[in-house]
């Protein structure tokens, strides 16, 4: 038996479909972009903005940005949400994903990034 929350969903929830939105968007506006049908490999950066309240001197910034990347949101939640954001665009099912590359940093950027890059896997590897 599966139990669910009911009501609104929390605002994290909201937060996350306008990522997977943004990602998906992104790949639409990009010319020429096939789904692939074969095995997939996906190289994932997530690179946050690191918050007005993290220190200035580039030491001390540098400190505080390794002490809290290991904190909140998960890796995996951001790969999921590419994944789910990537599927019917850059292949047709997250399933055909079979190998991931992903990290997740801090950068200076106040918006953050995220870089991917997606390889169909040859037969012969």
């Amino acid at each position: 038996m599966v139990f669910t929350k009911r009501g609104r969903p929390p605002p994290s929830w909201h937060l996350l479909q306008e990522y997977k939105a943004r990602i998906a968007q992104v790949v639409k506006d990009t010319p020429g972009v096939l789904p692939l049908r074969g095995r997939v490999e996906l190289t994932l950066i997530f690179a946050r903005g690191t918050p007005a309240r993290a220190p200035k001197g580039a030491e001390k910034r540098l400190q505080w940005q390794q002490s809290h990347i290991i904190k909140r949101p998960d890796l995996t939640n951001y790969q999921k949400a590419a994944e789910d954001a990537l599927t019917g665009l850059l292949y047709q099912d997250d399933s055909q994903v079979v190998m991931v590359h992903s990290g997740k940093r801090y950068t200076d950027e106040p918006e953050g990034y995220t870089h991917i890059t997606v390889a169909e896997i040859e037969e012969d590897r």
